[in-house]
């Protein structure tokens, strides 16, 4: 997963770096490991790497810049590139596959096809690699050029600030946290080309695909926006189509942090019980599922996971997740509450169905013999997570909520081979 983002300022007396940092800042849950950052001042193309620290970005000349930011498991020498063609350079920063193309030969080709025409006339290059979901280019010409993958899985939002600059971003949040506007998404296998001479959309590749149901259910901002539904509005409504799932009875209802808030509210809305803050995060974010080692993942659960003693103490408690993953989480919730909180009871409610295939775009770096669900039937999951009842949401009630807003959603990792939901 890649936090992507673009600053093209029309005059030249702007510095994108800061504007660069800010909108990696509100993409940092996508993966803030390591950052790539490159900006262009009209006398050649700078290139910053390391954290995602305002220092990175402090010093970057030019008015023109493109950043990426990734987590820590991905292969990052892969997904940054560049290469020049007769003294024409091209850099490129990508969101891809894990079998996907190098940023490298992307740049490569890029700036061969570019160097005695433009980069919207070399364009339809990307068209050629099927595992890029995304793509960032920044020429010594000062072109930029921004590309989503035609298959639709990753989003990539276009926006601007007044006539002043045109900012690009993987999510609504990496524009508003600018004080720009969001305008709209790049439509699967589109391009947008910004030049001093203007703003010029193009389509490269036909669509085919869906956007994945994981940007939805888990990975993006619940003050999002994508495909023009409000993230927040989908995972609630998921939320009480999961409360018609529910048998069981329960005194409070409690949403693991942060990302199934959203899903606890519409869950206590459809059973009528209260809604608590139960649990306090220690420091800055992190989200387990994006962590790859045991260790690191058991740090993440417990440093966001501090209860609120009184709000579970001697209560029939339904915890609220986005999704089952490896357990690793729920597990660890189920104990804290019984042997440290002293909950009577602890249900467990998943707001999405159970992930029984590795994605083969890389959307979560998981193989399948680490899936909780592809690997135990439910009644042994259930003991394994320790929970008096366990319940996930059918596939059906998010294919009914997707079609209700209109989402097309790809659902391999919930082992269905084809889109779920359609346009109305």
């Amino acid at each position: 997963m890649t936090g992507l983002a673009a600053v093209y300022a029309f005059d030249e007396v702007w510095r994108v770096g800061k504007f660069l940092y800010y909108a990696l800042l509100a993409l940092q849950h996508r993966g803030s490991d390591e950052v790539r950052a490159y900006t262009w001042s009209g006398s050649g193309i700078v290139g910053a790497r390391g954290e995602l620290a305002p220092r990175i970005f402090r010093e970057l000349p030019g008015h023109v810049g493109i950043a990426a930011s990734y987590p820590g498991y991905l292969e990052v020498d892969r997904l940054g590139g560049r290469a020049s063609f007769n003294g024409f350079e091209v850099v490129a920063l990508i969101d891809t596959e894990p079998s996907g193309p190098l940023a490298r030969g992307i740049a490569r080709e890029l700036a061969r096809r570019a160097y005695s025409s433009t980069l919207l006339e070399a364009a339809d290059v990307l068209a050629q690699y099927s595992g890029l979901h995304a793509a960032l280019v920044l020429s010594s010409r000062g072109e930029l050029l921004a590309y989503r993958g035609h298959r639709g899985v990753r989003p990539l939002v276009v926006g601007g600030y007044g006539f002043d600059m045109v900012v690009v971003a993987s999510e609504t949040p990496g524009i508003e946290v600018l004080g720009a506007e969001p305008r709209r998404e790049l439509e699967p296998g589109e391009v947008l080309y910004v030049s001093r001479h203007g703003v010029r959309p193009a389509r490269i590749a036909e669509p085919s695909g869906g956007l994945c149901a994981m940007e939805m259910v888990y990975l993006a901002r619940p003050d999002s926006t994508i495909g023009g539904v409000e993230v927040y509005r989908f995972r609630r409504e998921l939320g009480r189509a999961l409360a018609r799932e529910f048998s069981g009875e329960a005194d409070v209802v409690v949403g693991v942090p942060e990302t199934a808030l959203p899903y606890a509210v519409g869950f206590a809305e459809g059973t009528n019980t209260p809604l608590e803050l139960g649990f306090v995060a220690t420091g800055c974010r992190s989200r387990s599922a994006l962590k790859l080692g045991p260790v690191e993942k058991l740090v993440a659960i417990q440093l966001k996971m501090s209860p609120v003693k009184g709000v579970f103490r001697g209560k029939r408690v339904a915890i609220v997740d986005d999704s089952l993953v490896t357990g690793s989480t729920v597990k660890t919730v189920v104990q804290i509450l019984r042997n440290r909180v002293g909950a009577r009871e602890v249900h467990v409610l998943i707001a999405s169905p159970p992930i029984v295939a590795g994605c083969p775009y890389g959307v979560l770096a998981l193989r399948r013999e680490e899936l909780l669900a592809a690997n135990l039937d439910r009644e042994t999951t259930l003991r394994y997570t320790e929970a008096d009842s366990l319940t996930w949401i059918p596939l059906e009630a998010l294919e009914e909520v997707a079609s209700r807003y209109g989402l097309r959603l790809c659902a391999r990792c919930f082992g269905i081979d084809r889109v779920v939901g359609a346009r109305p």
